[in-house]
C-alpha cells in the first residue's frame, strides 16, 4: 500500500551528451526510487570501452535508485550485461509496492545461432511468462517491460525481428489483465491503447531520434519524436504515467486503475 515513484527510459547507446541531459533531467524532475531501462544501454555490448562511459553517465542515478535493466538488441546478449548488473536470467520479475513488474527478452536473434534454439528459448520464456502472470493476479498492477514494441508508429519498424515476437504476447497481456507495457527500440515516445492495455514506447534516452509517421488509427494516442523519460507514480488509488521532455514539460499523461 505504500506509494512509490519509478522512472522508465531507454536507448541510451549513443549521443552521450544527450544521455547525460536525460539523466540530469531525471535527477531534477523525479523522486524515483526505482529506475527501469528498456534496453540498448550501449551501442555494442561486446565493446569493453563503452561500459565505463555508460556507468559514468548513469552514476548519479545509480547512487540513488535501484536499477532494473532489459536486454536490447545492442547488448547482443553479451555476458558483461549479466556480470555488471548481477542479472541471472534474460527474463525475470519482481514486486515493488503494489506493482508486479515482468522483464522480458525480445532480442531473440542474439539468443542462439540456430533457429531451433531460438524457438526453444521463446517457447520457454512464454511459458514462464504465463505462469508468472497467473501467480501475480493479486497484484494491484501488472507491468511488463521488453525492448521491442508490439505496436509502433515508426513506419520503417512495423515488421520483422523482435517486434513480431512481441506481438505474439498480446493475447497473454489481455488474458492476465496487464495494464502497462513499456518498450524501447524506437527512438521516440509513443502511447498506444489496445484492448485495455497501454503500450508505451520510451526510447528517447540519447540514441538518434526516429520519426513518428505511422500512427495506427484507433490505437495510437500520442507520438512525439524527442528525448524524454517516463515518470511512473504508483499508489493504491491509481498508477499515473507522465512522459517528460528534458525541460520538464509534459508530453503525455494518463492513469490506470488497480
Amino acid at each position: 500500500g505504500t506509494p512509490f515513484e519509478a522512472v522508465v527510459f531507454g536507448d541510451t547507446r549513443t549521443r552521450h551528451d544527450l544521455h547525460r541531459k536525460v539523466i540530469a533531467a531525471i535527477m531534477e524532475k523525479s523522486q524515483a526510487e526505482v529506475a527501469i531501462h528498456t534496453g540498448d544501454l550501449v551501442s555494442d555490448g561486446f565493446d569493453t570501452a563503452q561500459w565505463p562511459l555508460f556507468f559514468d553517465i548513469e552514476r548519479p542515478l545509480l547512487k540513488k535508485m535501484v536499477f532494473f535493466p532489459v536486454l536490447g538488441n545492442h547488448e547482443r546478449g553479451n555476458y558483461k550485461y549479466y556480470d555488471f548488473f548481477e542479472v541471472q536470467s534474460p527474463y525475470y520479475s519482481f514486486n515493488w509496492g503494489d506493482a508486479h513488474f515482468v522483464i522480458l527478452n525480445t532480442d531473440v536473434g542474439n539468443v542462439a545461432m540456430s533457429a531451433d534454439a531460438r524457438t526453444k528459448f521463446w517457447d520457454e520464456q512464454t511459458r514462464w511468462l504465463e505462469e508468472d502472470l497467473a501467480r501475480s493476479q493479486k497484484a494491484a498492477y501488472r507491468i511488463v517491460v521488453m525492448h521491442h514494441p508490439p505496436f509502433t508508429a515508426t513506419a520503417s519498424r512495423q515488421g520483422g525481428g523482435g517486434n513480431v515476437f512481441a506481438r505474439g504476447l498480446i493475447p497473454l497481456f489481455e488474458k492476465y489483465k496487464v495494464q502497462l507495457v513499456f518498450n524501447g527500440h524506437d527512438h521516440n515516445y509513443q502511447h498506444h491503447l489496445f484492448m485495455g492495455v497501454h503500450y508505451v514506447v520510451t526510447g528517447g534516452g540519447g540514441a538518434p531520434l526516429y520519426p513518428v509517421t505511422g500512427a495506427m488509427e484507433g490505437i495510437t494516442r500520442k507520438v512525439v519524436s524527442t528525448e524524454h523519460f517516463v515518470r511512473l507514480k504508483v499508489s493504491p488509488q491509481a498508477a499515473s504515467v507522465e512522459a517528460l521532455a528534458l525541460d520538464g514539460s509534459v508530453l503525455d499523461s494518463f492513469e490506470v486503475k488497480p
